[in-house]
């Protein structure tokens, strides 16, 4: 699940640089994606922190 939306984020972020920016040539669009790449891999391993914290949580107060 978390793989999707990496795939989701990276590829509609670099989709998004290519018709904001007009890009054409191939070293540029690279720039982005591995820019795009970087943000999504954040904002994912972010969210999979909060979730893994927010388990441990519920899991913690049921057990009393």
């Amino acid at each position: 699940m978390a793989l999707m939306f990496y795939v989701i984020i990276v590829v509609l972020g670099t989709a998004f640089s290519i018709v904001k920016y007009r890009l054409t040539d191939f070293q540029t669009i690279y720039g982005k994606f591995l820019i795009n790449a970087a943000i999504g891999a954040i904002l994912i391993s972010i969210w999979l922190l909060l979730a893994y914290f927010g388990k441990r949580r519920v899991d913690k107060e049921l057990e009393e």
